[in-house]
């Protein structure tokens, strides 16, 4: 049993990476095909790349605020600075992992192990959220848009598969103790559907703090994208839309994609007719903003705090 579980995530962290290689290589190639002397790339409206740093906090408000929601609903009584320093921690594990999924590692170091798996599971739901969120909006706009990268290739159906499958995660989200029930026999199930009787409200007060984060990355990435001299309107939005629910998709193995996240926005921004350099500029800048920055303070102020 043991060794077919260890085959099966040999053969999955394969696959990962050799999704992770053919982004690059598409990524190498489209630059390779690229007349660089015809692409001049500036900072053509710097106040609004400022107002892209000036959103970084307010992302990060909402992450802080389904943390306190997480802590409150597992009834941990802590002050704010092991809540925040736990949440910073978290910051710091989630960069090393694909969708920040590994938050949840740094942030249970902080506590006792009677309150960990309670809160890895509602840090799990706080993930689960976000990512129904981006599927949804990002269905939207590409229903809206009626136009993907590959969409000549699949016609009308790929539209209906990505429609169908965002609406089944909406509703596994709101209805995940029907699906729990077939796993009843495990004790994380159990602690899980025990949260979810226990505290009804947690994954609609969620919902929308991810709802209201993924609106944040919307002006965020519309700003960098004008800053750099892309025109911007309702189908820009569209588009940042449809990029957001990709690189949730893609694959990746560390840092908070990057390199997939140029790769993406190049594949997605290239159908709108955005110029390619600039996107992957403005799609590195985003990486800096949202991620490393974050992180590189969180390390630093971390530690100062165990000095």
């Amino acid at each position: 049993m043991y060794k077919a579980i260890k085959n099966r995530q040999t053969i999955f962290n394969f696959l990962k990476l050799l999704a992770f290689v053919v982004l690059i290589i598409f990524m190498v190639q489209r630059f390779q095909h690229q007349d660089w002397n015809q692409q001049v790339i500036g900072l053509k409206h710097p106040f609004y790349l400022i107002i892209g740093f000036l959103l970084i906090p307010l992302n990060w408000w909402t992450e802080w605020r389904k943390w306190n929601l997480s802590l409150d609903c597992a009834a941990v009584k802590r002050e704010k600075s092991t809540r925040f320093h736990s949440f910073l921690a978290g910051m710091i594990t989630g960069m090393l992992t694909p969708n920040m999924l590994g938050n949840f590692i740094g942030r249970v170091l902080y506590f006792e192990r009677k309150y960990r798996i309670q809160l890895t599971l509602l840090t799990l739901i706080g993930s689960m959220s976000q990512f129904v969120v981006t599927m949804l909006v990002g269905a939207l706009g590409i229903m809206l848009l009626q136009k993907m990268p590959f969409s000549n290739a699949f016609g009308s159906l790929s539209y209906i598969t990505i429609s169908a499958a965002s609406l089944a995660f909406l509703f596994f989200y709101f209805r995940l103790e029907w699906l729990l029930k077939f796993f009843r026999k495990r004790t994380f199930v159990d602690g899980l559907l025990t949260i979810l009787t226990n505290h009804k409200h947690i994954r609609l007060q969620m919902f929308a703090l991810a709802l209201v984060r993924h609106l944040i990355f919307t002006v965020q990435f519309a700003c960098v994208l004008y800053a750099f001299g892309m025109e911007m309107n309702a189908t820009s939005v569209l588009w940042i839309w449809q990029y957001y629910f990709w690189i949730t998709l893609a694959p990746s193995l560390f840092l908070g994609k990057l390199g997939v996240r140029e790769s993406v926005a190049v594949w997605v921004f290239a159908a709108a007719g955005m110029q390619e350099l600039s996107v992957v500029i403005a799609a590195f800048s985003i990486w800096v903003m949202n991620l490393f920055i974050p992180t590189a303070l969180s390390l630093v102020f971390l530690k100062r705090a165990e000095q």
